[in-house]
């Protein structure tokens, strides 16, 4: 959301170590020595300010952002050759600005950057412990993982467990990254708020937009108590139902953008219709601008280095009762291994009771549908839906999945459109949702794959979520297919959710385009 990451006015003057700053901007960051007089350069007053971290961050404070020594002299510890043109200048504003937004689209990379920059810090002795909250898939596959492939040398914890579990790991003030979840906060709080964080990372921060609830309350209360703590907060969609979505975020990272009550940031930004209902008042956007600062903001299609199309894996945990099923199956399959009953030609159809088993509905032979709890992966299509942006495509493998899919949107997204397309669709039907789909107002497409057929162009959206994995790699290859067609002019983004050993399995099968014939057996004798 910054207009410019750095002022072009400030001449940098590196082998010197000083900045020549315009004499008028002196004035805003409050510069003042007698001693020193300006100089000109093309016609225009400077003065000579020293290049180094405390004056990049009197500058950015005045909302003048330059480029500081750590831009330069960070080593970029990372298991890629170098980083995306994008991070080392978000990193540089994470640096710099000590309460920040970073609004950096889904796919860019802004977990390793954010890390980069407070192992900077460390590095120069500014921060000794920082506390990362985000959502529970995240926390092991995505957070400690970046940490330990990418700076070996840092040490970290995933508070996560059983209460006495979680105790003793908080007990432990050896480690520098403290990885929590964000429901963990509220449990977790007292104990949080005595171990001073030195900073505080915040991934998924839309999800404290209602300051009513306790989770805000906790987390307002671990990053503001007696001292302010560097502060990041990463969202790629910061107001996903309205602009008053803003309020309760910014008056955690800087309140003093905000007014102090929220009924006179609702009243600055929408406007009353009926007893129950807001809409946004014209201007609301210069408002929410303004609250939301300091702020940064790359959409992936900005990051001119990204691969065109980028595939990610992404773990969420399973239900208890999914669990228990899954299991209970996996025991029954194994016994009939051993029985001979599971063959090479019969083991297709207990691998599919699996795969519909983690996508929260198993089709039986009788013609009957159970319905499984699967909120682990309903919460995590809740963010996608939220971090995408206006249109998004969901594919789910089996057609009484999508039930499942379609309830969640309803209950909660009851202000996003979305159309299904599967076997009994009629054409005609079909053909009108694509239509609403690419070139309307529809969000959301939530499809069987292989009823999306081949020659279909869907590029009003880049990005495609798998609710789970098909076995047939044609299909699979064909569905993505239809958001990387001619006219695509924005790189993709490809997630599979999985929450189970099988789904990752067959995932990877089809990353490496083989057969799936044998997998289940192969599981099952490991």
């Amino acid at each position: 959301m910054t207009d410019k990451l750095y002022d072009n006015s400030v001449i940098v003057i590196r082998h010197r170590k000083c900045m020549l700053v315009p004499l008028n901007k002196c004035m805003a960051i409050s510069f003042d020595d007698r001693k020193r007089k300006p100089v000109q350069y093309k016609m225009r007053d400077y003065m000579i300010c020293n290049w180094d971290m405390d004056m990049c961050e009197r500058l950015a404070n005045a909302g003048i952002q330059v480029k500081c020594p750590a831009y330069f002299e960070y080593h970029w510890p990372s298991k890629y050759p170098k980083p995306f043109d994008h991070q080392p200048h978000t990193f540089n504003f994470i640096v710099l600005n000590k309460r920040n937004f970073v609004f950096n689209g889904i796919g860019t990379a802004k977990t390793l950057t954010a890390l980069w920059a407070a192992d900077y810090l460390m590095s120069k002795g500014l921060i000794k412990r920082v506390l990362i909250t985000s959502t529970l898939s995240t926390l092991d596959r995505v957070w400690f993982e970046e940490i330990f492939s990418n700076m070996p040398y840092r040490t970290a914890s995933v508070i996560h467990g059983a209460a006495s579990r979680r105790k003793k790991l908080l007990s432990d003030l050896s480690k520098e990254f403290y990885i929590i979840n964000h429901e963990g906060l509220k449990t977790e709080s007292e104990r949080l708020i005595e171990m001073s964080f030195d900073m505080v990372i915040v991934d998924e921060g839309a999800r404290f937009r209602n300051h009513k609830t306790g989770l805000w309350q906790a987390l307002n209360a671990i990053a503001n108590k007696d001292v302010m703590k560097r502060l990041v907060w990463m969202t790629g969609s910061p107001m996903p139902k309205a602009p008053t979505d803003a309020w309760a975020q910014a008056k955690i990272v800087n309140p003093e953008t905000v007014p102090k009550y929220f009924s006179r940031f609702r009243d600055q930004t929408m406007y009353k219709i009926n007893m129950f209902k807001y809409v946004p008042m014209k201007g609301w956007e210069d408002i929410v601008y303004s609250s939301l600062k300091p702020s940064i903001r790359f959409q992936r299609d900005e990051c001119v280095d990204l691969p065109p199309a980028m595939t990610v894996d992404h773990c969420v945990e399973m239900s208890k009762e999914q669990i228990t099923a899954y299991e209970g199956l996996k025991k029954n399959f194994i016994a009939e291994l051993q029985q001979g009953i599971i063959t090479a030609v019969n083991e297709g159809a207990k691998l599919i009771k699996l795969l519909q088993l983690a996508c929260g509905a198993i089709y039986h032979d009788n013609g009957t549908i159970s319905k499984l709890n699967c909120k682990p992966k309903t919460d995590e299509l809740s963010i996608i839906i939220e971090e995408s942006g206006n249109k998004l495509i969901i594919f789910a493998p089996f057609k009484n999945t999508i039930p499942v899919i379609t309830e969640h949107i309803q209950k909660n997204h009851s202000d996003i459109t979305y159309g299904v397309i599967n076997g009994d669709v009629p054409k005609a039907q079909r053909d009108v949702i694509f239509g609403d789909f690419q070139d309307g107002d529809l969000n959301i497409i939530v499809a069987h794959p292989a009823a999306m057929a081949h020659g279909l162009t869907l590029t009003a959206t880049n990005v495609i979520t798998w609710w789970g994995p098909v076995d047939d790699f044609e299909i699979y290859e064909q569905a993505n297919g239809r958001i990387s067609r001619p006219g695509q002019e924005r790189k993709q983004y490809i997630k599979h959710l999985y929450c189970s050993d099988i789904e990752r399995a067959v995932y990877n099968r089809l990353d490496k385009k083989e057969k799936m014939q044998g997998l289940l057996l192969d599981m099952i004798k490991k």
